[in-house]
């Protein structure tokens, strides 16, 4: 059986090393600086999950989720929140976020949450993650 993959996206959250090396542990990890270019990440590579950094209070970044979630549904995305903004928080779940998780992070629990998830989605049915068109 295959590995899961895993897309760690964000300006800060790419240069912490243990969550890198715990979530290598059970799944490949794809590191991205730039949530802009996770769409055209996407459509190269099959992801299971995105760890998805909102760094500012920026609309813009909240409503990629939306575009990522249209077009493949079945990719889980879990929010890592730097900014602290509940509204935006809230856009985010309603945009088909599965969880977050507020700064300052603890990786140990980042690493067990996106685990379950996987093995969520691995005892479910067949699933499709090419994008939806």
């Amino acid at each position: 059986m295959s590995k899961s993959c895993v897309i760690i996206s964000g300006q800060t959250i790419v240069l912490d090393h243990l969550l890198f090396q715990g979530l290598c542990r059970f799944a490949e990890v794809i590191q991205n600086a730039n949530n802009r270019l996770l769409p055209a990440i996407l459509d190269k590579h099959r992801i299971d999950l995105i760890l998805f950094e909102l760094t500012c209070a920026d609309l813009a970044e909240v409503k990629l989720i939306l575009q990522l979630k249209n077009k493949f549904p079945l990719i889980e995305i879990v929010l890592l929140d730097d900014c602290d903004d509940s509204d935006l928080r809230a856009q985010a779940f309603a945009f088909g976020v599965r969880d977050a998780f507020r700064k300052p992070y603890k990786i140990d629990l980042i690493v067990e949450r996106v685990q379950a998830l996987l093995q969520q989605t691995e005892r479910g049915p067949t699933r499709c993650r090419n994008p939806v068109v």
